[in-house]
This record gives structure tokens, sequence and C-alpha cells, in this order.
């Protein structure tokens, strides 16, 4: 009787330590975002995005991330005469990050890591005095008109990306992901920290 008493318990722990079967997960996402990659400014700067989670298996899946963020400069603006409009450089990126991951599921949580092939989309909008010139001192003279440019890129590059997932009720989930985006070894990777709420459907 005592042996089953204690055969009964393990096997209820055990089924209640199991997290529920793998469904397709929805997240809306927010974070910092770092513009690498000969950014106008390698720093962190906030995003916002969504993501969905579909599961191939209890161990695998697909993930797939985009996200926005953008960054702004006012490129040697202390240097043009004062009181005059300052130059703009604005650049925004959108990340977009499919991922091949392994899931690691426990009881209240899941932790997920794997690679992928990502894009990211740079626009670029300028607002800029040019130099024209130098005075003896040194000091530069700077054109009386601005020149406004415009660039964008899109760039395919390796993804890598690590998190976990966090069930705070049945359905909804907290997650917390790190994700790198390196290009070339000379350049600085952009990186992603997120952090984002989703529903279980």
């Amino acid at each position: 009787m005592r042996i089953a008493a204690i055969l009964l318990l393990s096997l209820t722990s055990t089924v209640c330590a199991q997290e529920p079967e793998p469904r397709i997960e929805l997240y809306g996402l927010t974070g910092m975002y770092q513009h690498g990659n000969l950014s106008l400014a390698e720093e962190w700067r906030p995003q916002i995005g969504a993501g969905i989670l579909t599961p191939i298996g209890r161990q695998w899946g697909v993930l797939f991330d985009t996200t926005v963020s953008s960054i702004e400069t006012e490129p040697y603006s202390n240097e043009i005469v004062p009181g005059s409009a300052p130059n703009r450089a604005k650049e925004t990126r959108v990340a977009v990050m499919p991922s091949f991951v392994r899931i690691w599921r426990r009881d209240r949580f899941h932790i997920y890591a794997g690679p992928g092939l990502g894009w990211e989309h740079r626009r670029q909008n300028n607002r800029l005095r040019p130099i024209v010139g130098y005075e003896q001192n040194g000091r530069a003279i700077f054109s009386d008109q601005f020149v406004e440019s415009k660039s964008t890129e899109t760039r395919a590059m390796l993804v890598f990306r690590v998190g976990i997932a966090i069930n705070l009720t049945d359905r909804v989930l907290l997650r917390v992901g790190f994700s790198v985006l390196p290009r070339y070894a000379d350049e600085t990777p952009s990186k992603s920290v997120e952090l984002g709420i989703g529903y279980r459907f």
C-alpha cells in the first residue's frame, strides 16, 4: 500500500510537471536594438516589433521576429552659427529574423536557441550643411544652404538567437531574448534585446 502511494505520487508529479502541448505563440515585442554594421552611431535604441513561434514537434520550432528601431543625430551642429537650424541625420532599421531554434521545455518555461538567415533594411535621411572651406584658425566654413539626401540598403546576414519564455498563465507568456546579427568580421554586429508578451493559441 505504501509503495503504491509513492508510485501514484510520483506519477502525479510527473504529469503536473509537463508543459502544455506545443502551440503557436504570437508575441508583441519591445526592447533595445544596437545599430551596428557601419551605422550613424553604434548605440542602443528602443525598438518595437512582433514575432511568432511555430513549433515543430516538442523540441524544435521556427521563430520569426520583425522589429523596427530608429536613431537620430546632429552631426557637427555645435560648429554651426548659433541660432541656425541644426543638421539632422536619421536612420531607421527594420530587422527580419527568421530562425530555426532548439527548444528545451520545462514545467513553467521553455528555453530556445538557434541560428537563422535574416535581413536588415537600413534607411537614412540626412539634412546637412556641407563644409565649403576652412578659416585660418582651422574652423570649418559651412554653406548657407542645406543639402538633403536619402539612402536605403538591405543586407542579408546570419542571426543567432537565445532566450526564455515563462508561462504567466496557460496561454500568456513573458519572453526575454537576445539576438546577434553579424555581417563582416571588421564590422560591429547589430544586437537586439527583446522583451515580449505572447499568447499561445
